[in-house]
């Protein structure tokens, strides 16, 4: 018997802001890895004389961190003119991460997030040149199931 994985893989889609459904780029297919990292803020809501330490969440931080793998075509139809452009907005975008892929009942994450680091990672030896883009947020944060 296989992996339950096979064929099953992650999703991530750079959604249209004025139109929330449109995927924009679908950044999928190249992926290298990606890494899905939540933070909730820990305010310490315990009183003086209480015995224990409470807390209630505060600000939640969301960093995806993604290598992305370069096209050997023509830049201006390209995944990396895609990046640039988005990088050099400036302005968080809606993004849609599905970590088993596409399928009805699976977990899908939406939320805003700005591309903050784009480098190049190029070296000697190397078969595939890639980004490893940082996208840090948190707006607009939804857990749901795929219908």
């Amino acid at each position: 018997m296989g992996s339950k994985y096979v064929d099953n893989w992650g999703r991530l889609a750079v959604m249209d802001a004025s139109a929330p459904t449109t995927v924009l780029r679908d950044l999928s297919c190249w992926m290298k890895n990606t890494e899905f990292l939540r933070e909730l803020e820990a305010i310490d809501a315990g009183a003086v004389c209480s015995n224990t330490d409470e807390y209630i969440g505060g600000r939640m931080k969301i960093e995806l961190n993604v290598a992305v793998m370069h096209e050997d075509g023509t830049y201006a139809d390209s995944i990396q003119k895609d990046l640039e452009d988005i990088f050099a907005a400036k302005v968080p975008h809606p993004l849609r991460f599905r970590p088993q892929g596409d399928g009805t009942g699976k977990p899908q994450f939406t939320f805003k997030a700005l591309l903050s680091k784009l480098p190049y990672k190029i070296g000697v030896g190397e078969d595939l040149m890639m980004s490893e883009t940082e996208w840090k947020g948190g707006a607009d944060y939804t857990v749901g199931v795929q219908a």
